[in-house]
């Protein structure tokens, strides 16, 4: 069962899904001073197989166990209390959800409304990721059109799931390792982490 506590270590871990968390940076940033407590919630989300925890020297660390599907549903729950923990223009970000012509994609807020510095006049950097090529012109002009009357304006980008993976490994600097660095997920997490663990099996490390 995933508890509050928890559900920080796993949005944690997700911030970063390649990578090997020492437990003890864990307690430093979720603010608790005590080893023994972080050391136990990891226990328990191990437990339930979710976390893979492993010693390497005189040092614990953890990481996601992406072979358990539980984990995709752990992932999607700690998103979505990540997201309404967020200051937001929810009433717009409801708007970009319904406007969606695709029944599959994965939206994103990405810029200066992920970073939690937003200013009156910031767009809202939204990202979509959708299954077919067809769709990525169909998505992207409905944004355009109806998120450009919005307040705040919407900034679309709209990929493919594979040109999203190709961006995502690719050695050079693009805006979707910009976004994965610095994203909160409002729609379809589990096919977001999904995405990930293929990008990490080719050698995507963040």
């Amino acid at each position: 069962m995933l508890t509050k506590e928890s559900s920080k270590i796993v949005e944690l871990l997700g911030r970063n899904p390649a990578e090997h968390h020492q437990i003890a940076r864990l307690g430093k940033l979720i603010g608790k001073k005590s080893y023994s407590w972080i050391f136990n919630q990891v226990k328990r989300l191990e437990k339930e197989g979710i976390v893979i925890l492993e010693k390497k020297g005189m040092a614990n660390f953890c990481s996601l166990n992406f072979e358990n599907p539980l984990t995709f549903e752990y992932l999607s729950y700690a998103e979505a209390m990540k997201l309404k923990s967020q200051k937001l223009p929810t009433r717009e970000i409801k708007k970009i959800f319904n406007l969606m012509p695709e029944k599959y994609f994965t939206l994103i807020i990405t810029g200066s409304y992920a970073k939690g510095g937003a200013e009156k006049d910031s767009d809202l950097d939204t990202v979509v990721v959708v299954n077919e090529k067809k769709a990525v012109k169909e998505t992207l002009n409905v944004l355009l059109e109806k998120g450009g009357l919005m307040i705040p304006k919407i900034h679309p980008y709209v990929f493919t799931k594979t040109e999203f993976l190709r961006m995502l490994l690719s050695k050079e600097a693009n805006y979707v390792k910009l976004a994965e660095r610095n994203r909160i997920i409002v729609f379809g997490a589990a096919n977001y982490y999904l995405m990930l663990k293929e990008a990490i099996a080719h050698g995507f490390n963040g």
